[in-house]
């Protein structure tokens, strides 16, 4: 862990499916769940880093839920802490995944999964960094 601000060792990404046209308060939810539902999934060590180091991550746009479940079975088969939130507005008449936690991981394994992904430039362009006080 380093003292260094701004430097992080380990970081969670939230991507959220733009298809589904949701308020941003919805958003605000959905990406609340998915980001405590991933965090449950890491191991011990990382959940340590990443509390100490004031909880960064990333909250993304996809642009549908194929999106999304491409990104899911990248990151399972990377053994990566994943955690899908479904709509619940319209998961009883689709199943639609709403927003998907991936992490905390550290920050090689997060660039190395979306640098395989073919929305990478675009995701990256449209990123928000969001970085809550400890």
């Amino acid at each position: 862990m380093s003292d260094t601000p701004g430097f992080h060792k380990v970081k969670q990404i939230i991507v959220v499916n733009e298809s589904l046209n949701m308020s941003k308060q919805k958003k605000v939810f959905l990406v609340g769940r998915a980001s405590v539902g991933a965090f449950s999934e890491a191991r011990s060590d990382v959940k340590k880093t990443w509390l100490y180091e004031s909880r960064p991550k990333l909250v993304l746009d996809a642009f549908d839920e194929k999106d999304l479940q491409d990104l899911f079975f990248k990151a399972q088969r990377r053994r990566l802490p994943v955690y899908l939130v479904m709509d619940g507005d319209q998961a009883a008449q689709t199943g639609a995944i709403a927003c998907l936690g991936i992490g905390p991981a550290s920050n090689a394994e997060i660039d190395a999964l979306m640098g395989v992904l073919s929305f990478y430039q675009w995701i990256h362009q449209n990123a928000v960094y969001e970085r809550l006080p400890g």
